[in-house]
């Protein structure tokens, strides 16, 4: 599919946007098996976020080539972007110009995220967790228990949380959340996501949007 010609017209111009190579963008859309396949670079959030979005609209515009308009649009997380350009909330946005359009706010966003890529507190002070099929009442009574030292940053659904906790007491917290579900897996990535922490990038996104909404 990134070989048609609107979805391949999409990838080059937004990964020129992202100045990266396109081949670095079609390998994360065409991966397969083991994440480990995906090019590192493709893990910097500053670049994940545009290619995610590029590979979301490309997916918009082959099922619009086939004659399939969704009746609703819907996005989760950096994945709202992708929803609100979908379904054509966007000002003064016609068929000619939306990919040119959809450029600017991959770099809107590229710069948002680079704008926190120099605070190391951010990549070194808290770890992330995911709690498989969590306890729900002992996840609430070790948050009150830890005063604010552990944010449920996300509620993929009832059987998958994820949560950030300070690094300062690992073992600790470790052993407590491995009480409160029945499994227990560190990420990779050290960010406080979907957490205030993350204040700075979505109030950039937020000018931009208030901007940009109809």
């Amino acid at each position: 599919a990134v070989y048609f010609p609107i979805v391949n017209e999409w990838l080059s111009k937004i990964t020129l946007a992202l100045k990266v190579d396109l081949a670095l963008c079609e390998s994360v859309i065409t991966s397969v098996g083991p994440s480990k396949q995906i090019p590192e670079a493709a893990y910097e959030i500053n670049l994940s976020t545009g290619l995610v979005f590029a590979a979301n609209m490309c997916i918009k515009e082959l099922l619009k080539g086939w004659g399939i308009e969704p009746k609703a649009h819907l996005g989760h997380s950096t994945g709202q972007n992708s929803a609100i350009f979908a379904g054509g909330w966007l000002k003064n946005i016609n068929n000619s110009s939306e990919c040119e359009e959809a450029c600017k706010q991959v770099q809107k966003m590229k710069m948002a995220w680079e704008n926190v890529e120099g605070e190391q507190s951010l990549d070194s002070n808290f770890d992330v967790y995911v709690l498989q099929q969590p306890e729900i009442t002992k996840l609430n009574k070790l948050q009150e228990e830890l005063k604010g030292n552990l944010i449920v940053s996300m509620k993929n659904c009832p059987d998958q949380y994820v949560v950030v906790t300070p690094a300062t007491n690992e073992n600790t917290v470790r052993k407590k959340l491995e009480s409160c579900c029945v499994m227990l897996i560190e990420m990779p990535i050290k960010r406080p996501y979907h957490t205030a922490f993350m204040k700075n990038v979505s109030e950039q996104m937020r000018e931009y949007y208030d901007k940009e909404l109809e």
